[in-house]
């Protein structure tokens, strides 16, 4: 739950994060396969 942390919704908003990379790239909803296979290689 992010609507308690003004920095939190200025940052994601609608977005949702779900994948974080150590280079901390993230990966957001709405993905599909592809996606996840690009995001991961």
């Amino acid at each position: 739950d992010i609507t308690s942390d003004v920095a939190l919704v200025r940052l994601y908003g609608v977005r949702i994060p779900v994948l974080k990379r150590s280079d901390g790239a993230e990966l957001g909803w709405p993905f599909d396969t592809l996606d996840i296979e690009r995001f991961t290689a």
